[in-house]
């Protein structure tokens, strides 16, 4: 993935502060992606996917905002993001995985200063 394109993450309604704008590093989970390998956050890369298309991935689109992130800050905060499309979902990416737990943190931290919430839970569905 070049380092100026963006990739897109739902946040639950409950993980933003309540003017919305705020995101929590509680937005990013280190997850099994469910075919094995190691946990990531996992993410959908904008050449593959739109930030309605992210969001209605969720379990309940209408509780769901969609957060935004350049591929090149995810990369500086010294983690990897990779490409891994899955059989449902060609755009799917993976940030990490990180060997420390305090390592997942900082991370997350640092995703959470640099994420731009793009689509706010109490927007319409499109």
């Amino acid at each position: 993935m070049p380092d100026a394109d963006t990739v897109f993450i739902r946040v639950h309604q409950n993980i933003l502060d309540e003017g919305g704008g705020a995101i929590s590093k509680g937005a990013f989970r280190y997850r099994d992606n469910g075919i094995g390998g190691p946990r990531r956050i996992s993410c959908d890369w904008s050449k593959y996917s739109t930030q309605t298309e992210c969001r209605f991935r969720a379990t309940v689109p209408a509780e769901n905002g969609v957060v935004s992130l350049v591929v090149g800050q995810v990369r500086a905060l010294k983690t990897s993001l990779l490409h891994e499309p899955l059989p449902h979902n060609r755009s799917h990416a993976g940030i990490g995985p990180e060997e420390d737990p305090a390592k997942e943190t900082e991370i997350r931290l640092g995703l959470s200063r640099i994420a731009v919430l793009v689509v706010h839970p109490k927007d319409p569905l499109a």
